[in-house]
């Protein structure tokens, strides 16, 4: 997992614990950014959204697309 500016993330699998600059952890909180490392996909975390599977208070949503037209942006 590698860290990207503005506290995004780059890693294979989205991140449970959150690296910070100081090189502790936190849990992900509204606002969190993870790029995908397989499809560079960029997705931000919402602490406001269920997840599927109740194992944290939030997810993570698809805020980018594959396009080869360029990125698509979801408000």
């Amino acid at each position: 997992m590698a860290q990207l500016r503005n506290q995004a993330v780059l890693g294979l699998e989205a991140p449970t614990q959150f690296p910070l600059a100081d090189g502790t952890f936190r849990d992900p909180q509204s606002g969190d950014l993870w790029v995908d490392g397989k499809n560079f996909v960029m997705y931000v975390f919402d602490e406001d959204v269920a997840a599927g599977d109740g194992a944290l208070p939030g997810t993570w949503i698809g805020v980018t697309d594959r396009s080869k037209k360029g990125s698509i942006v979801y408000f």
